[in-house]
């Protein structure tokens, strides 16, 4: 399963970086025009959802968060 999972992911990141450099070079070209400004605003809106998102899980979890990495911690140094 885990070779497979692997597998997958490599093939997902391949395919997710061509689509990129491909859109990459049709902007470079001229065939695509990309509006910025929207790029950003939408950039700028996920990011303020996902900050908030993120403090409210640390509020609630902070000391469960704390044992965990204390936890991965002492396992890194005794390995």
């Amino acid at each position: 399963m885990g070779v497979a999972l692997r597998s997958a992911a490599k093939l997902a990141l391949l395919v997710t970086g061509a689509i990129l450099l491909i859109m990459s070079g049709l902007v470079h070209a001229g065939y695509i025009t990309v509006d910025w400004g929207a790029v950003t605003k939408g950039l700028e809106d996920g990011a303020e959802a996902a900050g908030g998102y993120i403090q409210l899980a640390l509020a609630d979890l902070s000391a469960q968060l704390a044992g965990f990495s204390a936890g991965v911690l002492m396992g890194f140094k005794f390995r």
